[in-house]
């Protein structure tokens, strides 16, 4: 079956260490004063026919969408708690945050004690329906936004509620938005028409939503005529799927802006490389030369996302974002951990590396090389037709993640049961992963020997041609990543992106040897 579809890989996971504990250096937002307001209006608002005793806030818009715009960041207003992922819910007495492992620090350092924080997936954390029942009075009525939540969500918590004795009532007017004094208005930015060299659903981009080259609006696909009058919106839509698996135009654009991202990046390192031992770079200054050096890149738009750029205990921080509040000088007695991508026309990128540039302890060579063990794992994972990035946090430690984008592309396998046909990982990002932190020993002989692919000629190859005009030899730049010249170890595979432990400057075909 000839699919293609690409996304990231992802399987974290959150480590527990002996730690004594980091003071917080995110100053909660204080909704004593929001809460209130918000409470008086569950009760008052002229949208509800009768008071409401709870009222649900979930994170997306319109549009279901993970990125959205500030206008819409209503659980983030009523909260201080600014994850890309978590539902708030207000009671009359009450008010708790759900949030999964990406999100507990900062959620925890963000929210003020007005609020209760649940952490999803734990076994003692309630799920919304159970707590809000075991919160409720009887036969109350709980609101909530119906443009912004998930019908699936809808239903489950209607029919729970129901069950209990209680009603979920669609509330019109978003509460959120009636008492948010000065909320952003909403974008309305120029589209932009892409020339037909490149391929999409209308071939149009926007920027309405920062990081993303969207806009707003509704599509409605059909094919000659509409079957029925009276349907406007078909329960399931083939168009999804049909943007989901990548066309061979797609694949190439998303190769070539793989080649350039890592072409800036290790431009990107090897300059850090020398300005740490500076001791002047910090965490702001990073992210702004890996925003630079991308933005000369050929067909660059923009970041697709906010850079994170984490050093020491704020890489445990999973999607931390230096701020100037938080902004700290990077070390070379630290780990730095860099997760960040770019919109480019052809193709969005998003690469994490976790790296040291000093002596990094036995104990985060161990941690790195466990988290690398998974990566390899996982890409070279074949599974059948039709049926999570690893990292390792330790609050006021440190953060380790690996992160690459991959194809979803047919296996070769030795039998093929009733036909299903088999599928598996091509990685496309080219970004070598730093040696220096590979405890070589603990890795099995499949996954440090070269078995699936020639890993680090494959990776050079593809960058090389495009990186000599920029003038600089592509061994100087990967310097910082590849360990001392002149040694020869085991290598790690899956498709080029996995580099030698050690590195021979000079063999021509740069490839790996044992």
């Amino acid at each position: 079956m000839g699919l293609f579809s690409g996304f990231s890989l992802s399987n974290s996971f959150i480590g527990n260490g002996f730690y004594l504990f980091q003071a917080l250096r995110m100053a909660p937002k204080i909704t004593t004063e929001l809460l209130r307001q918000l409470r008086q209006t569950m009760k008052t608002s002229q949208s509800i026919t009768e008071p409401i005793q709870a009222y649900i806030v979930p994170s997306g818009d319109a549009h279901q969408s993970e990125y959205i715009a500030p206008c819409d960041c209503r659980r983030e207003y009523i909260s201080g708690f600014n994850g890309s992922a978590g539902t708030a819910i207000v009671t009359e007495q009450s008010a708790a945050m759900w949030t999964d492992g990406r999100y507990f620090l900062q959620a925890a350092q963000q929210m003020d004690s007005n609020w209760t924080l649940m952490k999803m997936g734990l076994k003692e954390t309630p799920t919304q329906e159970d707590w809000l029942i075991s919160m409720l009075p009887e036969g109350a009525r709980v609101g909530v936004d119906p443009f912004i939540i998930q019908t699936d969500q809808w239903k489950s918590m209607a029919l729970a509620l129901k069950n209990a004795g209680h009603l979920l009532v669609p509330i019109q007017e978003n509460l959120i938005d009636a008492i948010w004094s000065n909320r952003p208005e909403r974008p309305c930015q120029l589209l932009i028409t892409l020339e037909l060299s490149y391929t999409g659903l209308f071939n149009l981009r926007g920027s309405d939503v920062e990081y993303n080259p969207v806009f707003f609006a509704y599509a409605m696909v059909g094919t000659d005529t509409i079957r029925r009058t009276q349907c406007y919106l078909s329960p399931y839509t083939p168009v999804c799927l049909a943007k989901a698996v990548k066309n061979a135009r797609e694949v190439e654009g998303m190769r070539r802006a793989h080649v350039k991202d890592a072409v800036a990046l290790c431009e990107f390192f090897n300059w850090l490389e020398k300005e740490i031992q500076k001791d002047t770079v910090t965490e702001i200054m990073a992210s702004d030369k890996a925003e630079d050096l991308r933005s000369q890149q050929e067909d660059f738009v923009s970041l697709s996302f906010a850079t994170i750029s984490s050093s020491g205990p704020d890489a445990a921080i999973i999607h931390y974002k230096p701020v100037p509040e938080t902004n700290r000088k990077l070390s070379v007695g630290e780990i730095f951990l860099l997760d960040s991508g770019a919109q480019y026309k052809d193709g969005t990128t998003d690469v994490t590396r976790t790296v040291h540039f000093g002596t990094p302890t036995d104990y985060e060579k161990e941690c790195f090389t466990y988290v690398l063990k998974g990566h390899i794992a996982v890409s070279a994972a074949v599974f059948p037709n039709g049926i999570k990035e690893p990292g390792y946090y330790e609050d006021g430690a440190f953060g380790i993640r690996i992160e690459n984008l991959v194809l979803v592309v047919p296996a070769a396998t030795k039998y093929n049961f009733r036909d299903r046909g088999s599928l598996t990982f091509e990685p496309i990002t080219l970004v070598p992963i730093q040696t220096k932190m590979i405890n070589v020993d603990l890795l099995t002989q499949k996954e440090g020997l070269i078995e699936l692919l020639p890993a680090l000629g494959l990776c050079t190859s593809k960058i090389q041609p495009d990186y000599q005009p920029m003038g600089s030899q592509l061994t100087s730049e990967m310097s910082s990543l590849l360990g001392a010249e002149g040694e020869t170890h085991r290598v790690s595979p899956t498709g080029g992106t996995f580099c030698i432990q050690g590195w021979h400057t000079d063999r021509k075909d740069r490839t790996g040897v044992l």
